[in-house]
């Protein structure tokens, strides 16, 4: 049975400049504010990518052994935005956002169904599968390996660790159940793993900019007035893409995806991946959409 515990570790840290500017009247200007932040920061776990989601351990045994960025975390983090009132126009309203990409934890795929997936993929030797790539920490992808150095990681695997035993597998072994050869000959060892195309891409960063454009107009005083408006999300249309769902690594034999962090060598590959709206009408980073409004004030 699985019980939670609250053992686990989450730590945030964070440097935070803002500026605040207030506008007073001038001669094109009613009035109007700015306000520009940036937070330099890094969001690290040992619970899966987002604790508040009932978050899993990485090595059952040993809660704490695994700790790295999570899918929360984001380096660098620049937003800013303003209202602006203008004496002969419109109230423009601007809001924008420019976000580094996130992390990924590496971890290697089973092959096909997970039965008897302890003697491959389960390094820990605490029962579960899937783990995380041996020598890496959690959020390593898009940190400490680049998409660049990822087929590296991928060769030092296979060079040092395909083929041979897991801890599942040494206990048959020690047990006497089986010879090393004949759990190899098997499939009951390691892996060994695809390697990334040539260009392999890593999680996107997020830009957008959203405007809004309205004119009040007075009707019949001040107490009453009518506001038409149209308002732009992600008014320049920034190409964003969502981060990889999983940072698994395909087993050799098992050809990877477009949109999967070892099949994406190309914006086309990533298409799969394009932020879009999801349920609702609007997500951040999502295609230009454009908003009429009408508001009545009284």
């Amino acid at each position: 049975m699985l019980f939670e515990f609250p053992i686990g570790r989450s730590v945030y840290n964070g440097l935070q400049l803002n500026y605040r500017q207030q506008y007073k009247p001038w001669f094109f200007l009613k009035g109007g504010n700015l306000e520009a932040s940036y937070t330099l920061s890094r969001f690290v776990s040992n619970g899966g990518n987002d604790q508040n989601f009932t978050a899993t351990a990485f090595d059952f045994n040993t809660p704490t052994r695994f700790i790295g960025p999570t899918a929360l975390d984001r380096t660098h983090q620049f937003s800013i935005g303003g209202v602006f009132d203008f004496k002969y126009g419109p109230r423009v309203s601007l809001i924008s956002h420019f976000y580094s990409a996130p992390p990924n934890t590496l971890s290697v795929d089973r092959n096909g169904t997970s039965r008897a997936e302890i003697f491959r993929t389960d390094f820990t030797g605490d029962g579960t599968i899937r783990d995380i790539l041996p020598g890496t920490q959690p959020g390593a992808f898009g940190r400490s390996i680049s998409p660049e150095q990822l087929n590296t990681a991928i060769l030092t695997f296979n060079n040092t660790l395909a083929g041979q035993l897991t801890p599942a597998g040494n206990a048959l072994v020690s047990a006497g159940l089986f010879t090393p050869d004949q759990l190899v000959a098997l499939g009951g060892a390691i892996p060994t793993l695809g390697l990334a195309p040539q260009g392999n891409l890593g999680n996107g960063t997020l830009r957008t900019l959203d405007a809004r454009f309205s004119y009040v107009i007075p009707v019949g005083g001040e107490r009453f007035h009518i506001e038409p408006s149209v308002g732009f999300f992600n008014l320049p249309n920034f190409s964003n893409f969502n981060a990889f769902a999983t940072g698994r690594l395909e087993p050799l034999g098992r050809t990877a995806a477009a949109g999967t962090i070892t099949g994406t060598a190309s914006t086309a590959d990533r298409v799969g991946l394009r932020a879009g709206n999801g349920t609702g009408t609007f997500a951040q980073g999502s295609p230009r959409e454009i908003e009429y409004g009408l508001r009545i004030t009284f």
